[in-house]
Parts: structure tokens; C-alpha cells; sequence
């Protein structure tokens, strides 16, 4: 059965502790033990020769493998930048693609002191297609009723939300209403708060308008 290198060597050192033994035991003349000795340590020679070529072969592996595992570590590194890169800028893209499409919003600088409509918004859309609309504000001494309208025609409310703020001088209240709209036909969209009067007094003081509509469907 084959042995190792290791094994030979091991074999052969302890016949030579053995050979020596006998030569002094029975008084072997030098001649024959230096001999049989010589010849011994000439096998442990040789093997260790072709030990050396392969402890060098070991050590080579030692490096290529080290080389080969920074490579790669390199490589997966890269990689996964490259990917982060790719997908930061595909997020990044479809957000702003999200943003044109299905979201828009807008705020009024300053205050609102008149009736009318304000805060307007335009939304591109498609027939069919619902869009949500939601208006928040903060108002003082105010009295007036306010609703989502859309100033294009091009699309219908499903609920005709209408609300009504009366707060006094000095006071404040948020206002909010939501609408949700349906598009009659493509094209673009003009939402906008409209403040009107009815049986109240119209006084108009309106701070923070905010106007967002988004699509959240199609029908």
C-alpha cells in the first residue's frame, strides 16, 4: 500500500537508529555500517530533494489562493457598488417616474385672503383612471365653504365632499377635505381648493395651502 513521504522518511530514520544498534552490538566492522548508513541517509537525501519542489509548489498554492481570494473579494466588492450604483439610480428613476405620472402637489406661498379657487395642480392622466385628492390648510377667523374641484372638466367627483369652516378672530383651526376623481377621457387635469360663499359671511384667512393628488386606480 503506498505511503507518504512522511511515513518513508519516518521508516527509514528508525531502520538507521536499528542498523547502528546492531553494528555496535555485534561489533559489525565500520566498514558495513557506513555503508548500510550512508546508504540510508543518501534515501533520506533523495526524498528530501523531492520534498523541496513540492514544499515549494505548497507555498506557491499558499500565495495563489491568497492572490485568488483578494481577487475576488475585489471583484464581488465591485460588483455589489455596481449594483448598488445600478439600483440607486433605477429607485431614483422610477421615484421621479412615480412622481410624474401618479403624484402631484403644490403649496400656496404666503396667505389666502379671497374666495375663489387656489392652490392649483395639473395631473396628466388616462381614462379610467382615479385619482385621490386631499387639501389641508390653517385658517383664522374664517367663515366659508371649501372643496376639491376640477377646473378642466375633464374628469368627475364620485363624492362631492363640501365642508365649512366658521372660526372667530384670533382663532385657529385646521381645515382638510378630501375628494376622490374619476377621468372622463386622457389628457390633463386642474385641480384646485375652491373657497365660496353661501350663507356665511365669506371672510377669507388661510394660511399653509396644500393641495396633493395621487392615482390610485383605474376603472
Amino acid at each position: 500500500m503506498p505511503k507518504t513521504i512522511e511515513e518513508r522518511v519516518d521508516r527509514i530514520e528508525k531502520i538507521f537508529w536499528v542498523i547502528a544498534a546492531i553494528a555496535v552490538i555485534f561489533g559489525l566492522s565500520g566498514a558495513w555500517g557506513y555503508k548500510v548508513i550512508s546508504a540510508a541517509k543518501n534515501e533520506i537525501k533523495e526524498i528530501e530533494q523531492n520534498i523541496e519542489p513540492l514544499r515549494e509548489f505548497v507555498n506557491n498554492a499558499d500565495i495563489f489562493i491568497e492572490t485568488a481570494k483578494a481577487d475576488i473579494t475585489s471583484a464581488k466588492n465591485s460588483s455589489i457598488e455596481e449594483i448598488r450604483s445600478e439600483s440607486d439610480g433605477f429607485v431614483l428613476e422610477s421615484i421621479q417616474k412615480y412622481s410624474k405620472n401618479r403624484l402631484a402637489s403644490t403649496t400656496t406661498k404666503g396667505h389666502i385672503e379671497k374666495l375663489g379657487k387656489h392652490t392649483a395642480l395639473n395631473l396628466e392622466v388616462n381614462k379610467g383612471e382615479v385619482i385621490h385628492a386631499i387639501y389641508t390648510g390653517s385658517a383664522n377667523g374664517s367663515q366659508f365653504y371649501y372643496r376639491v374641484v376640477d377646473m378642466s372638466g375633464n374628469s368627475k367627483p364620485m363624492a362631492g365632499s363640501v365642508q365649512v369652516i366658521m372660526v372667530p378672530a384670533n382663532s385657529w383651526r385646521s381645515i382638510t377635505v378630501t375628494e376622490t376623481f374619476v377621468a372622463k377621457q386622457s389628457g390633463t387635469i386642474k385641480l384646485a381648493i375652491e373657497f365660496y360663499k353661501v350663507d356665511v359671511s365669506g371672510k377669507v384667512k388661510v394660511f399653509g395651502s396644500t393641495l396633493v393628488a395621487s392615482k390610485i386606480g383605474t376603472i
